[in-house]
């Protein structure tokens, strides 16, 4: 099946075709009737402070997870150590993500 181009907040007219409706279930959106046509607006219910709770709680974890990493007897060179920096950077600047705390970036090691 081709996918169109959908997005959220496109006005779709009177009529949509089944391909938005497959993208909206796959986007987490819906599509919302009004007496203009249809639109295409998100479907998050998540409370936004129980994401980014829950967010904190995934990046501290991964932080814990990837500590051995900074000891100074790691077995890693210098440039999979700067790699690993950078990684667990990325982890403590994710509160400042454009889509945080419901559109996280998250990067793998």
């Amino acid at each position: 099946m081709i996918m169109e181009n959908f997005y959220i907040g496109q006005d779709l007219g009177l009529n949509y075709t089944p391909e938005a409706a497959v993208w909206c279930n796959r986007n987490n959106a819906v599509l919302q009737k009004t007496n203009e046509g249809h639109w295409i607006i998100s479907a998050s219910v998540i409370d936004t402070a129980d994401a980014a709770k829950d967010a904190r709680i995934r990046r501290n974890a991964l932080l814990s997870a990837s500590d051995w990493t900074q000891l100074p007897n790691a077995p890693l060179s210098a440039e999979e150590k700067a790699r690993w920096e950078q990684y667990r950077q990325h982890l403590r600047d994710i509160s400042k993500q454009s889509g945080f705390p419901t559109a996280i970036d998250w990067q793998e090691p």
